[in-house]
């Protein structure tokens, strides 16, 4: 239950109640729990977004005394999960605020996708951002004073498009920048040993790993590893024959972020071809 409560917060803020920078190691985020030392709520400018409710369930989610703890069944009778104290006007409204967000997506779309090219060609990233999904790192890239959200002003300016006056001074979390990507940005899971492509079939998509190891290997006996954080499968979206030159196996279970070919040409037709050159050397 005190795990779901972090995971709630994560999902509501967009950072880890202990590990505020995201740049905490595994030995300093337990030492932030065992200290007894409480995440940001209430007042604090990342949880200012959320209701009274939301914040009630995580403070009696992470409450340090198992004994004051919800249990399962607590929980799942709060007000804020059944949805009782939702606001009727937030309701009714959110369809407006969701085409708003909706009229930038594909902007938006480009971006990320240029942020994870940038992400899977750096070498140097330390062990703590690889730890980090991809989608999460973009999201922190617009979030730079972690605030848990990005405004309708940060994406204006991002985006150079205007909103809706109904949408204007809302907030989007990172479950719901998740969301607004998941379309074309779509999350997936494969269990180890399974095998994603075989050389010689054609190829429709291309991946970003976000967690978990691949091995890439070749009929000749090449052989190369992928790791969090790089991508593999876009050489054949770039490839003339438009077919795959290695095969893929899951070395452990892996999560990846699969981009189709339709979006993937998309994507590298932002501002020219400006990412085309970048993802060829990627490849390479």
């Amino acid at each position: 239950m005190w795990a779901l409560g972090v995971i709630i917060y994560i999902m509501l803020t967009g950072v880890h109640p202990f590990d505020l920078y995201g740049n905490a190691s595994d030995k300093e985020i337990q030492h932030q729990i065992a200290s007894g030392n409480q995440p940001p709520l209430g007042k604090s400018p990342l949880t200012a977004h959320l209701s009274d409710d939301a914040i009630a369930l995580i403070k009696k989610l992470l409450s340090r005394d198992p004994y004051k703890r919800f249990t399962a069944q607590e929980l799942l009778n709060h007000p804020w999960v059944r949805g009782d104290t939702a606001r009727t006007s937030k309701i009714a409204d959110s369809d407006k605020r969701l085409s708003a967000y909706r009229a930038i997506k594909t902007k938006l779309e480009a971006k990320v996708f240029a942020d994870m090219v940038e992400m899977s060609d750096n070498l140097n990233a330390d062990e703590v951002a690889k730890k980090t999904s991809l989608i999460e790192r973009s999201f922190q890239l617009l979030n730079p004073d972690h605030r848990g959200y990005v405004t309708t002003r940060t994406l204006r300016k991002l985006t150079e498009q205007r909103f809706d006056p109904s949408a204007d001074g809302q907030a989007l979390s990172l479950s719901g920048f998740s969301d607004l990507l998941a379309e074309n940005l779509r999350n997936r899971y494969f269990p180890k040993g399974h095998v994603i492509y075989k050389e010689g079939e054609p190829g429709h998509a291309m991946y970003f790993l976000n967690s978990g190891s691949v091995e890439v290997f070749t009929k000749d006996g090449v052989k190369n590893i992928r790791k969090a954080g790089d991508c593999f499968g876009e050489g054949a979206l770039l490839h003339p024959k438009q077919i795959r030159s290695a095969s893929i196996r899951c070395i452990t279970p892996v999560h990846a972020i699969e981009i189709n070919r339709e979006y993937f040409e998309k994507f590298l037709a932002t501002d020219e071809g400006k990412y085309r050159d970048e993802v060829r050397v990627q490849e390479i």
